[in-house]
């Protein structure tokens, strides 16, 4: 779970058999969430933000340059979401100041 502005709360659940990004608003019961999915094949690169005393957060940008909302996660998330991603996607770190040639 990711906490979003005002307190809410975001669940991240990874979807399959889907190749575009989408996004919406659901109205589940009394909750709002944002939901969007994309193929992680489709992924140009992850990055790992941090501002403390925030939680650390994720952005995913696609290769059509598409960037997604960002993710907020608690207690190691990032790290274990990468982990996970790198399960079926080779991932190279790069630092800040780093640019694509």
């Amino acid at each position: 779970m990711a906490l979003q502005d005002e307190g809410k709360f975001v669940e991240w659940i990874p979807l399959q058999n889907d190749i575009k990004l989408k996004s919406e608003l659901v109205n589940c019961s009394t909750n709002n969430k944002l939901i969007f999915k994309f193929d992680v094949e489709d992924l140009k690169c992850v990055k790992k933000l941090s501002y403390p005393p925030t939680p650390p957060q994720l952005v995913f940008i696609l290769k059509s340059g598409t960037t997604c909302p960002a993710l907020h996660f608690h207690d190691g998330g990032t790290s274990l979401i990468i982990s996970k991603l790198e399960n079926y996607l080779p991932l190279e770190r790069t630092y800040a100041g780093h640019q694509d040639s």
